[in-house]
């Protein structure tokens, strides 16, 4: 492992300046003149542009990957001799240096991204037999239960790839390539990273999302090819070589290869459409979209949540799936309070009831303002999902109740912050938004919530059955009128979620730390 490969060179002020608006925009907390100024600076050269794609990647290890109180720490330990208002690191042109800065949140944030690079340094390459020359070509980014094959080698979070096969058998893996585009595999797969904006589909399944600077990012399969023009597609390839292609935003272009890899056959495609790939008798031929299977296997037990959940009485609850005979808008909580779904919403999910998970940032399902409710009381409540979060530019609704007005009710929503993922914020409307930044909720996988708010409107977040953060509250809920709406997924003024839901439910009171717990755990598939 070089130095060369994990040193960014900051030769001037203007450099630093890059970095330094960088790390601010990367926190969330640029101003909009700040935006500005990162953008010309972006749009200035490819210098920059690399610049800023390698700082975001080391930001999401230190934010997300690596304890920043060890960084921290590791970053004092290897410059203890230094000045205390400066930072010199030796680069491989130049040298970057870090002077006084105004604000500890910022130097906090620059320490932290120096010391990933110190780490990096001192980590050992986990492939002795790897060339030491071999460019990196990407990180991994994220998994989730992830189980190795036979094949490859079993690597971490944070893990730098280089071209090289991965073979996993279940589970999914995140992959962020150099270039900025991210690419989820779904086990069982098989997959080859060729280099920094490529990679070859040798079986199974993935999700690629590829910002604009990656256009042409491209995976190839057998006898086939897909190129991305700037877009989110998913891909799979069966045992037999047989490909397919999904498009859920943008394009992409579909060519067909010859023994010799000459392309004898090419056709784009546009958002929503899906097609078959046949090499050998050289056609493209557009398929009826499931955008289903292209996800990773079901991750949560339906029919043992649901009976978990009814077991705690919620006062309301949407499975959205149909299980053991109950339609996806039924009330299994036997509590007493019959679902009032507008009729047109209540005919879609019982009509197809096996896709009822799919949001595409324009389907809302409106449940009404039909009676009394009741989901919108000054008294302590649990709002509980499974969500899966697709590409999302905008903030994404997974529930709402008010009376139609924002002076009232409350609304759970999803705040993307990156390409990765985003966080849980749960609006008080009218009093408070408790926005649940320290905890990142991925996108492209099942992650089960919960948001606990007591009487006095502070809040708890839950992943996983896990306790995470903790918020205080500025005054109890404004209670609606009893005939507020309720809305999943979006409402008329945007907030349009993309991706998965199921299993909401709403509780009019605090569930316990043991009882989310026990709610995860039945959901967790056999």
């Amino acid at each position: 492992m070089t130095h060369e490969q994990h040193e960014i060179p900051i030769r001037d002020e203007s450099a630093m300046r890059l970095a330094e608006l960088s790390v601010r925009h990367l926190d969330g907390v640029a101003e909009a003149a700040e935006f500005d100024e990162l953008t010309r600076l972006l749009e200035a050269s490819p210098e920059n542009r690399q610049m800023f794609v390698t700082l975001s990647m080391q930001w999401r290890l230190v934010r997300h990957v690596i304890s920043p109180q060890l960084l921290l720490d590791a970053a004092r330990a290897s410059h203890e001799a230094e000045a205390e208002t400066e930072i010199d690191m030796p680069a491989a042109r130049g040298g970057w240096r870090i002077g006084p800065v105004v604000g500890g949140g910022l130097i906090a944030a620059m320490l932290a991204i120096v010391a990933t690079i110190v780490l990096w340094r001192t980590l050992p390459d986990g492939n002795n037999n790897r060339p030491v020359n071999t460019p990196q070509v990407a990180l991994i980014s994220d998994m989730q239960r992830v189980v190795w094959g036979t094949t490859g080698e079993a690597m971490d979070v944070g893990a730098e790839l280089h071209p090289q096969s991965i073979d996993i058998r279940s589970g999914s893996l995140q992959v962020m390539f150099s270039s900025g585009a991210v690419v989820t595999l779904h086990g069982p797969v098989r997959f080859d990273l060729t280099d920094r904006n490529s990679g070859y589909l040798r079986e199974g399944k993935l999700t690629a999302w590829v910002p604009a600077d990656a256009r042409g990012f491209t995976i190839a399969a057998p006898g086939a090819a897909v190129v991305d023009l700037g877009t989110e597609f998913a891909m799979s390839v069966d045992p037999v070589g047989g490909t397919q292609v999904h498009v859920f935003d943008g394009l992409v272009r579909t060519q067909l290869m010859d023994p010799k890899g000459r392309i004898t056959f090419q056709r784009d495609l546009a958002k929503g459409q899906t097609a078959q790939l046949d090499a050998v008798s050289r056609t493209v031929t557009l398929i009826e979209a499931e955008p289903d299977q292209f996800y990773a296997d079901q991750k949560i037990n339906d029919a043992a949540y649901s009976a978990a959940v009814s077991t705690s009485k919620p006062w309301a609850y949407w499975p959205l799936v149909a299980i053991a005979g109950h339609g996806p808008l039924t009330d299994l909580g036997a509590a007493g309070h019959a679902l009032k779904a507008a009729p047109t919403a209540a005919a879609q999910m019982h009509e197809h009831p096996d896709k009822s998970l799919q949001f595409d940032g324009q389907t809302i399902l409106d449940l009404g303002n039909q009676g009394d409710w009741g989901l919108a009381r000054s008294k302590a409540f649990t709002v509980e999902a499974w969500v899966w979060p697709g590409m999302m530019n905008t903030e994404g609704l997974v529930l709402l109740a008010e009376p139609g007005t924002s002076a009232a009710g409350w609304s759970l929503v999803y705040h993307p912050t990156d390409s990765l993922g985003g966080h849980m914020v749960m609006r008080l409307l009218g009093v408070n938004d408790l926005a649940f930044e320290d905890v990142r909720i991925a996108r492209g996988r099942w992650t089960h919530v919960a948001v606990v708010v007591n009487e006095s409107g502070a809040g708890e977040l839950y992943v996983d059955g896990q306790a995470r953060q903790s918020l205080p509250g500025r005054g109890s809920l404004v209670p609606s009128s009893g005939r507020e709406y309720v809305k999943v997924g979006g409402r008329a003024a945007g907030l349009r979620w993309v991706g998965r839901l199921s299993h909401l439910s709403y509780f009019d009171r605090a569930l316990s730390a043991q009882e989310i717990g026990e709610h995860y755990q039945s959901g967790e598939a056999p």
